[in-house]
């Protein structure tokens, strides 16, 4: 019969990690969301619609 612990102990890794890398992916046409209303308008040639507050 298999026990609890050795199902668990099988399921681990044994020894040391290393993080190679962190970061963050940013494609070359993101729109900052900032500016993406005055964007959409302005591609969408929808300007005139657009109510300013």
């Amino acid at each position: 019969m298999v026990s609890l612990d050795s199902i668990r102990m099988a399921q681990r890794a044994d020894g040391t990690v290393t993080i190679l890398a962190i970061g963050t992916a940013t494609l070359p046409n993101a729109v900052d969301q900032g500016i993406h209303p005055d964007y959409y308008f302005r591609i969408t040639n929808s300007e005139h619609m657009r109510t300013h507050a």
